[in-house]
């Protein structure tokens, strides 16, 4: 049986009846920063939030109050029937950009997170939910201060995902964390404590990405994609070596207003040796789009 990790965006949360959405999320922190966004604003998120935010901070400054707004205003969600299916389908892995824990709330106490002290970044903390790690690698309301919105915090992430990727021990030689994957090690979740970060997971695995836009914001999302298609052909330097990394397939449906952007995005998918699942949205039933995409999975799980 394949090593097959499901990635997970905010796409299974359209279903649940409960809770914010997106444009509810959007809205609400406009009104707390006191700035009227227009609904047509095209502007990609990272940006309208660095706007938004320092529109606020000429008044408070605060980040933490900022990112405090936006727990608050998606604690609500709770689980719908695809979570509760996913949480129990025996994955060892589930990745995931959401910052709520409809996953982990399909049990009834909510385990606590391991792997990681981290304050501000996510790249090894998760939560374990009987056999399946859960990584949050956007950050969790439960810790605000790792909620990753902005530019800054999206290029500080991806550095620390970058450093841990290409450790040089030679420039950090105190540095006890570097790839667990890059070093040539690829059974680092057989036994006992973790000792790896959610991007050798991402690396090593068939990733299974469901419910996710991909939008060219998510910079530190496409960067991990160019890295695990250089590592496949070895396309780093001269002396460079080959890597076996694992398939990605990306399930996705007609979603955009504008086509021509989507199928620019597909076809840049594709380019990296993503492979394109795609399901046409019938009546606007996210449901059945939801449905078909994890029998999918499922079955290439059990292949």
């Amino acid at each position: 049986m394949k090593k097959c990790t499901l990635f997970i965006g905010n796409g299974l949360n359209r279903i649940s009846q409960n809770g914010a959405s997106w444009g509810d999320v959007i809205q609400g922190l406009a009104d707390f920063a006191g700035k009227i966004v227009d609904k047509k604003d095209t502007r990609p998120f990272p940006l309208l939030y660095e706007d938004l935010f320092l529109h606020y901070a000429k008044k408070s400054g605060n980040e933490d109050d900022f990112k405090k707004k936006v727990a608050e205003l998606m604690k609500n969600m709770r689980p719908n029937e695809f979570h509760k299916r996913i949480a129990s389908a025996g994955f060892n892995h589930i990745i995931t950009t959401n910052y709520d824990y409809c996953i982990e709330d399909t049990v009834d106490k909510r385990p606590g997170s391991a792997g990681s002290d981290e304050t501000r970044y996510s790249l090894f903390r998760r939560h374990r939910l009987g056999n399946t790690s859960i990584w949050h690698v956007h950050g969790e309301i439960i810790k605000p201060k790792t909620i990753n919105l902005g530019y800054e915090h999206y290029s500080g992430a991806l550095s620390k995902m970058r450093n841990y990727t290409f450790w040089d021990r030679k420039r950090s030689p105190k540095s006890k964390k570097h790839s667990q994957f890059r070093q040539g090690e690829i059974n680092f979740d057989s036994q006992g404590d973790i000792q790896c970060a959610w991007t050798d997971v991402f690396l090593r695995d068939d990733i299974h990405i469901v419910g996710l836009g991909l939008d060219y914001c998510e910079i530190d999302l496409w960067w991990l994609l160019v890295v695990k298609e250089r590592l496949k052909w070895g396309a780093f330097d001269s002396s460079a070596k080959k890597h076996k990394v694992g398939a990605t397939y990306y399930y996705y449906t007609d979603t955009d207003a504008d086509t021509n952007t989507k199928e620019d995005r597909i076809s840049m998918l594709e380019s990296l040796g993503v492979q394109r699942e795609y399901s046409a949205l019938v009546s606007d039933d996210w449901k059945k789009f939801h449905e078909k995409a994890l029998d999918k999975i499922m079955k290439r799980k059990q292949a």
